[in-house]
């Protein structure tokens, strides 16, 4: 019974650090800056995919 327990928490424990293994890896929108200027005002926008 015990070993059961601790394979299940093994699998699970591994799909988590595999979900956010994949998202650092391969993020959803790559990392960029924009930049505006109007009338003296300096935006600028960073973008990042971090989760």
């Amino acid at each position: 019974m015990l070993k059961k327990i601790l394979i299940g928490v093994a699998v699970l424990l591994l799909a988590v650090v595999g979900f956010f293994g994949y998202g650092l890896l391969f993020p959803k929108s790559p990392t960029t800056s924009t930049s505006f200027s109007s009338n003296g005002l300096d935006i600028k926008v960073n973008y990042s995919a971090t989760l």
